[in-house]
């Protein structure tokens, strides 16, 4: 993964209490349900984007969510 140890260990501590009382919902993509989550961890994203782009962002969130679930 291209995240920085930093930034990935944000994301981690912002999400991992949002994913046991978070349910993924019906119909929902297991990628609309992490991005959600993120969404919902109300993180700042932002400066994450001047070294990554979506995809690294969405291989941090299955890799939290594989850990933390």
């Amino acid at each position: 993964m291209k995240i920085k140890q930093t930034d990935y260990l944000a994301i981690e501590r912002a999400i991992a209490p949002l994913i046991s009382v978070t349910p993924k919902p019906e119909g929902h993509t297991d990628k609309r349900y992490r991005w959600d989550l993120l969404h919902a961890s109300n993180v700042v994203t932002g400066h994450l984007y001047r070294y990554l782009d979506d995809s690294h962002i969405d291989s941090a969130l299955r890799r939290i969510i594989a850990t933390n679930s």
